[in-house]
């Protein structure tokens, strides 16, 4: 179970104090197939209606959405591969951060439809996917090229825009951006 990390993060107090009503029904509704989902931050809508507006980041490029990964979630210290789904509004502001599937040391199969259903439940204008390789190794395999593809297509089919695909190193800066390498 994600426990955030104290003073590490300037989410960490927004994060402890969720009890916004949405997401409670988003939680109750992943929790209710077979995917488990550890939803790390979600919602900003309900910091416009508060007082305590964290000052959230845009995310204009891989390395900021690495970097963003990085800060909320521990990555440096996971030996399995973890997929995340950093969901966004129009204007490139996270409003979900969510752990759809935890895989294997060496590689996992996940299935499109646990990577969007956070993206279904919040409310969305594109996603960026993201996992890491423990070994530090950010080269994609041919399974990485093939579900690249297969989430670009369903994005167009949900309406739903995919801006990239990042490979996750323990490193923030090492990354590799499926967007920045076409």
């Amino acid at each position: 179970m994600y426990k955030p990390i104290p003073e590490r993060t300037f989410l960490t107090s927004y994060l402890a104090d969720q009890a916004d009503e949405r997401v409670t029904k988003a939680r109750r509704a992943c929790a209710s197939t077979r995917a488990k989902y550890e939803w790390l931050d979600v919602d900003v809508c309900l910091t416009r209606r508060s007082e305590k507006r964290p000052n959230l980041p845009t995310i204009q490029s891989a390395r900021s959405a690495s970097q963003f990964i990085h800060e909320i979630y521990p990555v440096d210290r996971l030996a399995q591969e973890v997929f995340f789904v950093l969901c966004m509004n129009a204007k490139l502001v996270p409003v979900g951060l969510a752990v759809p599937h935890k895989g294997g040391l060496s590689g996992s199969m996940v299935e499109i439809k646990t990577i969007f259903k956070p993206a279904l439940l919040l409310p969305t204008a594109g996603i960026i996917y993201a996992h890491n390789h423990p070994s530090g190794n950010p080269e994609p395999s041919m399974d990485d090229e093939q579900l690249t593809a297969r989430l670009k297509e369903a994005g167009q089919l949900l309406g739903i825009k995919f801006y990239d695909h990042i490979i996750l190193t323990p490193e923030p800066n090492v990354y590799y951006s499926f967007a920045e390498s076409r």
